[in-house]
């Protein structure tokens, strides 16, 4: 069962040592997130409460992590546990991807996004296009209330020969293969039925090569 929600005048924000090890997840508010999931705890945390956590975020300005308003995981009564992010209004966001200051990569967010998760101790993939592959443990997440979706720049488009195209996102799914940390982005475009990022979290890498299996996946995020 997960934590109880309470107010945060009582408990003050979930200790950072719920955070996965830097070893596994070096990203700081990545890894405070994944291990309040992996947890299974329940929590609502404004902008202040993130930087009470995380203090190195203060003096880094133009980060996507500080256009958060709140982010939250809870189970209303009725509904599914949600994972939700909240900004000040819809936004069109640079990823912190670029050369030489100029950023052909951007996600726009509505002001609210919600996620209704399912959990998986243990999810089996495969048979559709090949496996098996053995995910321990697997989060899964639809998204059910807002948007958010990627744009690239017209150049980089034409330059990846139209892999990489505009597209809304649908579900992800955050999970451990062989041990390691990974994040699953599924979506689709205009062009591209299924689109599926994958990413090695303790790298912080885009994996190109995705096994089979995991594509199952995405279709399923991303029916």
């Amino acid at each position: 069962m997960g934590v109880p929600l309470l107010p945060a005048q009582d408990l003050g924000p979930p200790s950072r040592a719920y955070s996965v090890s830097r070893k596994q997840i070096p990203e700081s508010f990545l890894g405070y997130l994944v291990g309040l999931i992996h947890a299974d705890v329940q929590f609502s945390l404004d902008s202040q409460g993130l930087l009470e956590v995380l203090p190195e975020f203060k003096g880094r300005s133009g980060d996507p992590f500080q256009l958060l308003k709140e982010v939250a995981r809870r189970e209303e009564p009725g509904r599914p546990m949600a994972l939700s992010f909240h900004f000040p209004d819809d936004m069109r966001i640079p990823l912190p991807l670029g050369i030489f200051g100029y950023h052909p990569i951007s996600v726009s967010v509505s002001r609210s996004i919600v996620l209704e998760e399912r959990r998986f101790p243990v999810r089996s993939l495969g048979g559709i296009t090949g496996g098996p592959q053995l995910l321990s443990p697997d989060y899964e997440y639809r998204v059910s209330e807002g948007y958010a979706r990627f744009h690239f720049d017209d150049w980089l488009v034409f330059l990846s020969g139209g892999a990489l195209a505009n597209f809304s996102v649908h579900g992800l799914a955050i999970f451990q293969d062989k041990g390691e940390w990974r994040a699953l982005i599924a979506g689709s475009g205009p062009t591209h039925p299924v689109v599926c990022w994958l990413f090695d979290l303790l790298r912080t890498t885009l994996i190109l090569n995705v096994p089979p299996p995991l594509l199952d996946l995405a279709s399923e995020l991303a029916p």
